[in-house]
């Protein structure tokens, strides 16, 4: 793997000016990921999950968490059984697509791996799972949801996990709850 941070190469925006908000947001989302760092991300995300697994283990088990419609305190553990192992991608192609996905219109956004040693990879936006408010895309389905939680969502699949992982998970906790919680407090502390 690499020790360069990766590039972002933008293949396909559509969508007009909504388009152009999500492709540069999310251009501004991988720089500030990539400038906070891997092993400062995984750091803390593997603290913040330690803390929350002895936090939730507390609670009775089949109790749903709050805010989170269908997951149980035991799913929660369960997402963060594993620690995070984060390596550095090569390439990552975005593609803003002024659809939906076909499978599920409520999912914002998506990863693939592109070639088998999972070094590269392709995130698309589906703009028809958000609003443009003024200059900000606003999550249908999930209001409160940052558009670059999202982005982070999807380039803490980019930076590793195992297909075993993602056929238990897609990471409500571990990729956007927890995910988001990390990097959204690193990113505060930069310079501005």
């Amino acid at each position: 793997m690499t020790l360069t941070p990766p590039t972002l190469a933008i293949r396909t925006v559509q969508g007009g000016h909504k388009g152009t908000v999500a492709a540069s947001q999310t251009d501004e989302a991988f720089r500030i990921f990539f400038f906070i760092g891997i092993q400062r991300i995984q750091d803390r995300l593997n603290q913040i999950a330690q803390r929350r697994t002895a936090e939730w283990s507390l609670n009775q088990q089949n109790d749903m968490m709050p805010g989170l419609p269908g997951v149980t305190y035991a799913d929660g553990i369960r997402q963060l059984a594993l620690p995070f192992a984060l390596y550095m991608p090569g390439t990552v192609v975005l593609d803003v697509w002024d659809a939906a996905l076909p499978s599920n219109a409520a999912v914002p956004a998506g990863q693939r791996f592109t070639n088998p040693e999972k070094t590269d990879s392709k995130i698309g936006v589906f703009l028809h799972a958000f609003d443009l408010v003024r200059t900000t895309l606003v999550l249908l389905y999930n209001p409160s949801t940052p558009f670059r939680c999202i982005i982070y969502h999807e380039l803490l699949h980019a930076c590793g996990e195992s297909q075993e992982v993602r056929d238990i998970i897609d990471g409500v906790i571990s990729h956007s709850t927890i995910g988001c919680e990390a990097i959204t407090e690193m990113e505060a502390k930069l310079p501005s």
